[in-house]
């Protein structure tokens, strides 16, 4: 494999990470407010929720995108999806630069 190759997979590796960081950032919160719900997962969703709620607990497979703006929406539920969450603070640590005294 010649330099340019190797600088190319380095490049795409980075931006790669850039955005996948901002992808999962984007999942982690579920909102649901008087007048306006919000949830975001691709693949797999664990959420951790509090509020009115039936189940604490919720559980998605697949994809799904909710921005949902209405005056009929009376309750307030907060959550994390914790499968987002564990992979940010994933790519976040496997991405911090190396510290001058582990090199």
């Amino acid at each position: 494999m010649g330099n340019v190759e190797r600088y190319r997979i380095l490049a795409w590796a980075n931006t790669g990470y850039k955005w996948a960081k901002i992808l999962f950032l984007a999942q982690i919160p579920v909102i649901a407010t008087p007048s306006l719900s919000y949830g975001f997962y691709t693949g797999l969703g664990l959420d951790l929720v509090i509020g009115h709620v039936n189940s604490h607990i919720q559980a998605h497979v697949g994809s799904g995108f909710t921005v949902y703006v209405d005056p009929s929406i009376k309750s307030h539920i907060y959550g994390l999806n914790l499968v987002a969450l564990g992979a940010f603070v994933y790519l976040i640590w496997k991405t911090k630069p190396k510290s001058e005294s582990s090199q």
